[in-house]
């Protein structure tokens, strides 16, 4: 089993209600499978989180990315600035 902790950021830390959040994985996910994992648990945020990034150890990832017990894991929200 492999603890995957994401550090969370603008809407995602306010639904959840802390800058944290830890989920388990049977085998390394993808990142494509944390989103989906992620899009069951806040329903709601489907939209956002299909436009989200997903950083490992302070890279960008793509959807095929295996991380790895130990990781930096970071969702960054769609930013839009002015």
């Amino acid at each position: 089993m492999i603890e995957v902790e994401l550090d969370l950021f603008a809407v995602f830390k306010e639904e959840h209600g802390s800058n944290q959040l830890q989920l388990s994985f049977d085998a390394p996910p993808e990142v494509a499978t944390l989103i989906t994992r992620l899009q069951g648990h806040w329903p709601n945020l489907s939209d956002i989180l299909c436009k989200s990034r997903i950083a490992v150890n302070n890279q960008f990832c793509d959807d095929k990315y295996l991380i790895q017990q130990g990781d930096k894991v970071a969702l960054i929200p769609p930013v839009s600035g002015g």
